[in-house]
């Protein structure tokens, strides 16, 4: 074998091709301009989705509710227990529950036992 590397495959007259001066710079100034936009468009979106599923649960809340049934609290009931046996089959347990503490003026998430409790009835 007579070429062993690549440089004695050329005469030894022969010049070598000159390697590319051709330089690559980097632009941050792009690369951050696109990463702040999208944490601009992550922070809108964000904002998007909470403010409609404000909008949505408040909307649910906004049929009409007529109090005509009472429950009496007995040991061991909290106000989510209640809402699963009472509140629509179709209605988010977390709206039945706020349903009940503004019905009942309740300022926090506690009931006692004896305590009557007027059921919020959702009309369809």
């Amino acid at each position: 074998m007579r070429y062993s590397t690549y440089k004695s495959i050329h005469e030894h007259g022969q010049a070598l091709p000159a390697k590319s001066s051709i330089s690559y710079v980097k632009s941050h100034s792009l690369h951050q301009m696109t990463h702040g936009a999208l944490i601009k468009m992550l922070i809108t979106i964000s904002v998007f989705i909470a403010g409609c599923s404000v909008v949505f649960t408040a909307s649910a809340g906004d049929e009409p509710v007529v109090l005509n049934q009472q429950v009496v609290v007995t040991a061991g009931d909290t106000l989510w227990s209640i809402a699963l046996e009472h509140k629509p089959e179709q209605m988010d347990t977390r709206i039945y529950v706020e349903a009940l503490k503004d019905a009942n003026r309740l300022q926090h998430g506690t009931i006692q036992s004896g305590q009557v409790l007027s059921l919020p009835q959702f009309q369809r």
